[in-house]
């Protein structure tokens, strides 16, 4: 399974019952953070939460 950006957005705005523009602000910053680490050679891990 896979999702988009746009899916993303709207299931986590979903889940905080938050606006959407406050969770594609996020997500964004989110997404930046990850590219610039994993550009300066660094590892992301992302553990799945249950």
């Amino acid at each position: 399974m896979s999702i988009d950006k746009k899916e993303l957005i709207r299931r986590v705005e979903r889940r905080l019952s938050k606006p959407t523009g406050a969770v594609e602000e996020i997500i964004d910053a989110t997404l930046q953070e990850i590219y610039e680490s994993l550009k300066q050679g660094d590892s992301v891990y992302l553990l799945q939460l249950r």
